[in-house]
């Protein structure tokens, strides 16, 4: 991508918080303990504001962003004809038929609408799924991986039911997806970012058999990450290269018809507690492992814990990339703050100068 450094135009920008006020964006970054802040627009890198050297060289984790890039790697196989969305994911996976999964389709994975198995996205539980599913990929003496924990879930799934958010969704998917396509998620991910063009190192976290955490395991570059989120903006283009077919990307954008409603109840209901308005994902809906802020809006997010943003804009032309290291997973405060700050760096360079020289 080529670089026209717009960053006196950006981060200068006031940003009203929580707070009630309005600061500089690159005060308001310091503050929500950003690592890495990546601006694109009209395919030009903007603005760029890094804590370190070591934030703009090294491979920083990103979380659940994983998930996106995952969704896409199911794209590229729905559209080889590798993989039937409406197919039961057991028709890939047959060891999911002693479990929970049993019932549920890839559609369900896709768009984690699988419901019951009696599990909860805690991340403070020493006990629960997302601790268990840590201690695999962290070097902790376990023994077992995370098709075992994904086997092994109990509870049965009630599939198509309400979006209900589920990292071991994703692990299930992973698997699928190496069934399907006969190789390793991490080669499929390797793959998909190469024809991506990303330029930087990437760290991939995985358990004692090798396998590839689907739902959190990737470290890249905010550079990288932007370049991936470009080939979003491009309808799945990178170049002249077609990453992930047109059709992929829209159906993410819009969803099944019943897609708004699956995700409004169960949204509206894990929001209730919060004192902080987050508007932006009180409404849309979940498709394809990503997150869709508007119902039939174009916008795409991708999310992952402790700050980590990946914001793609058709409407502003514009790809922002937000790294951070909060002390705890979630922060309602930082993350509305972080979703303004990247609200004002793109509808600044839309109204500015749409194409800068």
């Amino acid at each position: 991508m080529p670089i026209v450094d717009r960053s006196w135009d950006v981060l200068g920008q006031p940003v009203r918080g929580v707070d009630g006020r309005y600061a500089p964006l690159a005060w308001r970054l310091s503050q929500t303990d950003t690592d890495a802040f990546v601006v694109v627009h009209a395919g030009r890198v903007v603005t760029q504001w890094y804590r370190s050297d070591a934030a703009r060289t090294a491979p920083q984790a990103i979380m659940s962003i994983t998930k996106s890039i995952v969704g896409c790697v199911a794209g590229r196989l729905i559209d080889a004809g590798a993989l039937d969305p409406e197919a039961p994911a057991t028709q890939y996976v047959p060891e999911l038929a002693g479990g929970g999964y049993a019932p549920v389709r890839v559609r369900d994975l896709l768009d984690m609408r699988v419901g019951g198995l009696g599990y909860h996205e805690e991340y403070g539980d020493p006990a629960g799924e997302l601790a268990r599913m840590a201690r695999t990929v962290d070097g902790s003496p376990v023994g077992y991986g995370l098709h075992d924990l994904v086997a092994g879930i109990g509870w049965p799934a009630t599939p198509g039911g309400p979006f209900c958010y589920r990292s071991l969704d994703t692990e299930a998917l992973g698997w699928v997806l190496e069934r399907a396509a006969g190789t390793t998620v991490s080669a499929l991910v390797s793959d998909l970012l190469t024809r991506v063009g990303t330029t930087g190192p990437v760290d991939v976290a995985v358990d004692l058999y090798g396998t590839m955490q689907s739902s959190g395991g990737l470290g890249m570059t905010a550079l990288d990450l932007a370049r991936f989120g470009l080939m979003l903006l491009r309808g799945g283009a990178a170049g002249d290269r077609q990453v992930v077919s047109a059709g992929f990307i829209k159906d993410t954008r819009t969803g099944a018809p019943d897609s708004t409603a699956a995700f409004a109840a169960r949204v509206q209901r894990a929001l209730a507690h919060t004192d902080v308005e987050i508007d932006t994902l009180r409404t849309g809906l979940y498709r394809n492992q990503f997150w869709v802020p508007r119902p039939a809006g174009r916008a795409l997010l991708c999310l992952g814990i402790h700050g980590q943003y990946l914001l793609v804009d058709p409407d502003t032309d514009c790809v922002v990339v937000k790294l951070s290291s909060w002390r705890t997973p979630q922060d309602p405060g930082r993350f509305s703050d972080s979703l303004e700050c990247a609200g004002v760096a793109a509808i600044r360079m839309a109204d500015h100068d749409p194409h800068p020289q």
